[in-house]
């Protein structure tokens, strides 16, 4: 079965919904450059406008912000569930 939400990997910036190359593409993430900004700048071509950095600080957001002036980041620190509801919505619910 195929994930119906793309995932970005940062090993070729691109979005994959196959299991078997998420995992082959994992792997070689672990000894490759990580391509973070063309894989913002690709989900942000693919209609992306909002962005969850979760966890302490903001790095991400500030690097986000010097990508594209449009996009909203948003940080989350703590987070109890993550629910997407489509393509496009994300329901936060947190403690």
């Amino acid at each position: 079965m195929h994930q119906k939400c793309p995932v970005y990997q940062n090993v070729d910036a691109l979005p994959h919904t196959d299991p078997a190359e998420i995992q082959k593409n994992l792997i070689a993430q672990l000894t490759s450059s990580v391509r973070w900004t063309k894989s913002a700048q690709n989900m942000i071509a693919d209609g992306a406008t909002e962005f969850v950095e979760c966890g302490p600080g903001a790095a991400l957001q500030g690097m986000l912000g010097r990508i594209d002036k449009i996009v909203n980041a948003l940080r989350c620190i703590r987070l109890t569930l993550l629910l997407v509801t489509d393509s496009s919505s994300v329901l936060f619910l947190k403690k």
